[in-house]
């Protein structure tokens, strides 16, 4: 066979093109083996960003009260969910506040207060209905004057929980220290009670509370609740009556 270097032997150009096709195929598979890993990847990212997804606070206190009111169903004490300057996924036993379900003999508590948690409006309002029921005029509530006695008592009994003030001098000392003057006043104190409910029926089973609860000598009063460092409700009453 003569070889000519201006000739192509024979078959050269179909070996060239099959070699051609074969860089072209090998190319092709490893642009699809990238493509796959790159695929893979994504799904595997996509599934670890969704699996570390943060409960939403509903979710976790949902979650949580249903589990602890299946545990306590049998007593006498429901369970309320409380996060407090939160947005924890998980609601620890801490989190969960038990109260008794008190309700007032012949009282329903109107829907617009629901439980009645905290609720110092709520109190007002079962107060005036306690007195109703008894025969006794109801009584104005949040006197300008009279709010800012009860929410000064309920600082000081924060610090001492009692009728006396801290310096010593008895409780109606403050309704002169605000300008306030009175005929008569009286003062309940509470503490421990999470719901209107049970602090206004503690008061009513202490006779000198509900005396004070019942007086006729009042016109006004005012009730205010606060937490304590400790996580305790501290409650207080106020009622007066303007000189005469």
């Amino acid at each position: 066979m003569q070889y000519n270097p201006g000739e192509q032997p024979q078959g050269s150009e179909s070996t060239a093109y099959a070699e051609d096709n074969s860089r072209r195929t090998a190319a092709i598979i490893a642009i699809a083996g990238t493509l796959s890993i790159v695929l893979l990847l994504c799904a595997l990212c996509i599934s670890f960003c969704r699996s570390d997804e943060p409960v939403s606070g509903t979710d976790a206190v949902s979650d949580a009260v249903l589990s602890e009111a299946d545990a306590v169903s049998d007593s006498d004490y429901v369970s309320f969910a409380d996060i407090v300057g939160s947005s924890a996924d998980v609601v620890s036993d801490s989190d969960v506040i038990y109260y008794p379900e008190v309700h007032i003999d012949g009282i329903v508590l109107p829907e617009e207060y629901g439980d009645g948690l905290f609720d110092e409006q709520a109190a007002m309002w079962l107060i005036n209905e306690y007195r109703r029921q008894n025969g006794v005029h109801e009584l104005l509530t949040d006197p300008y004057q009279l709010t800012l006695v009860t929410r000064l008592r309920l600082e000081e009994c924060l610090e001492h929980f009692s009728h006396d003030r801290p310096d010593g001098s008895r409780f109606f000392t403050a309704y002169s220290q605000v300008g306030l003057f009175y005929y008569h006043c009286a003062e309940n104190l509470a503490y421990g009670q999470y719901s209107a409910e049970q602090v206004v029926q503690d008061w009513i089973n202490s006779p000198s509370h509900r005396d004070n609860l019942l007086s006729p000598m009042v016109s006004y009063m005012c009730v205010r609740m606060t937490l304590g460092e400790d996580g305790i409700p501290r409650w207080v009453f106020e009622a007066y009556s303007s000189p005469r």
